[in-house]
């Protein structure tokens, strides 16, 4: 599995111009004066996965510990997902493709 090595910057202005677009996702809501607290690694939960667009690979709930069924989970949702992108399978036992391929879609 490849590591996305990110740049040490002290500075977001290093990064990002004003007038730039970037996407988002609310972590935590604004609470009093703190605003709110944002990151760039967006994470999409539906019903049976989490699809990570700027990922590597698929993973396999450890709660689903029968070996053959995570090598079919594995082998049914790379059908599916972006090779430059990442799936976390965490409620998938005994769940066909199509469910799998609709859930993601959701």
């Amino acid at each position: 599995m490849n590591t996305i090595v990110l740049p040490s910057v002290d500075d977001i202005r290093r990064l990002v111009s004003p007038g730039d677009d970037i996407l988002v996702q609310v972590i935590k809501d604004p609470l009093g004066t703190k605003g709110a607290r944002l990151t760039t690694f967006i994470a999409l939960p539906s019903r049976y996965l989490v699809y990570m667009p700027r990922g590597d690979g698929i993973g396999v709930s450890a709660r689903i510990d029968d070996d053959t069924e995570r090598q079919r989970l594995k082998e049914a949702v790379s059908g599916f997902i972006a090779a430059d992108a990442r799936a976390v399978i965490y409620c998938g036992r005994r769940r066909k493709v199509c469910q799998l391929r609709a859930s993601a879609k959701t």
